[in-house]
């Protein structure tokens, strides 16, 4: 089953790429990919944009024994005298590690609490970067996934025409998984 996902995935991306790419022009994506076997999964996100051009699409499919999303983050391209990747400081990795790990610790997997906390987690996250001290916030998605251990689970991302700095946070315990990944783009 991973391997058909595998391959499912990579066939996604690189279609998906070629139709972005050709039709939309004027427009930069994050496009991520989830496929997760068995056991539970939960999904939350935020972004950070200009609401007039910018938004998100997430379609998915919820089976039995599989679980599979693809997100499609699209932000309008122009052009900044102010390089945003300068604007990231390692403070950001330090509160998605505390926001992390204040949210979780202790917690025992159970669908309500990794619902309820991954949706608290990309607020959190949200509000945090809406505060911090920069002279333009730059445009970011944000994704927290919690998941019951043990798990199977396929994730990837491709990013087109933009720069970009992805950052990584991670917790595990005993009963469950968490990663909270945050792309700053530089638009």
């Amino acid at each position: 089953m991973i391997k058909k996902n595998l391959a499912n995935k990579t066939y996604f991306l690189n279609e998906l790429t070629d139709f972005l790419n050709n039709n939309y022009k004027d427009y930069g994506f994050v496009l991520s990919f989830i496929g997760f076997k068995a056991g539970n999964i939960r999904i939350n996100h935020r972004d950070i944009l200009r609401t007039e051009t910018d938004d998100s699409i997430f379609p998915f499919i919820n089976e039995e024994s599989m679980f599979c999303e693809i997100r499609i983050y699209f932000t309008k391209l122009y052009t900044s005298s102010i390089n945003h990747l300068q604007n990231i400081e390692s403070n950001i990795i330090l509160k998605m590690d505390e926001i992390l790990s204040n949210k979780l610790e202790g917690k025992e997997y159970s669908y309500d609490i990794a619902d309820k906390n991954a949706n608290i987690i990309a607020l959190e996250l949200s509000d945090y970067l809406l505060k911090r001290k920069c002279e333009q916030i730059p445009c970011s998605f944000h994704v927290c996934y919690i998941v019951e251990k043990p798990y199977d689970i396929i994730y990837d991302y491709k990013v087109l025409k933009l720069n970009y700095a992805p950052l990584t946070a991670s917790y595990s315990n005993d009963t469950l998984s968490a990663k909270l990944i945050l792309f700053m783009l530089n638009n």
